[in-house]
């Protein structure tokens, strides 16, 4: 079976799957992250605050979902997504379109902060690896996402992006497969809690 949110939501509610079912899937996972939404939510109405998120959210995942990808998880203001590797899609595909969903999404925030009021500033990380796609949960709750090493390293990759002034950062093994696109060198970076630094790139 293939592992995508919605389609594997449906196999869970069916009783197909399980908690502990699921398969190591290779993929190019997205992490992203608004900035300054604390400041934003101690400073507006929760209306306000939920309009923002969902705004947010309708953005990148407009732009996600049309490049094939598959958000996983909302994480407060962040957001999870995978765009796996196999049935006819290869690497270097899964990692363009990734970037493409990243492009175009600052590029719908940018016009949207042109016309209105607080303007979004938004983190994106891409990152590659081998994850666990499947069910976790209690007894009682099943939650379907992706676990594994490299998804707390986008994580890590993605904090980089207000250290260093940048909307969006891409690892080493993301970049090698990303071609006709210039990319800067930002060197190699310590990731919090991971053993071994990675080169990082932005555009």
């Amino acid at each position: 079976h293939t592992y995508l949110g919605y389609q594997a939501g449906e196999l869970v509610r069916s009783g197909l799957f399980h908690r502990g079912d699921g398969t190591a899937v290779d993929a190019v996972i997205w992490f992203s992250d608004l900035r300054g939404f604390t400041e934003f939510t101690d400073n507006h109405t929760a209306e306000e605050t939920l309009s923002r998120l969902n705004t947010a959210f309708d953005i990148i995942g407009t732009s996600i979902y049309s490049v094939g990808g598959d958000i996983l998880k909302f994480i407060g203001d962040a957001v999870l997504a995978v765009f796996p590797i196999g049935d006819g899609m290869s690497a270097e595909g899964a990692a363009q379109a990734a970037l493409k969903a990243a492009l175009d999404t600052h590029s719908v925030v940018k016009k949207w902060n042109a016309e209105h009021h607080h303007p979004m500033t938004l983190g994106i990380a891409l990152h590659r690896g081998a994850v666990h796609f499947g069910n976790i949960g209690s007894n009682s709750r099943l939650d379907f996402t992706v676990i594994g090493a490299p998804v707390n390293e986008a994580s890590r990759i993605e904090s980089l992006c207000k250290e260093l002034g940048e909307g969006l950062l891409i690892s080493d093994v993301v970049a090698e497969l990303i071609q006709g696109q210039k990319l800067r060198n930002l060197g190699l970076r310590t990731l919090r809690g991971v053993k071994n630094p990675r080169t990082i790139y932005s555009i």
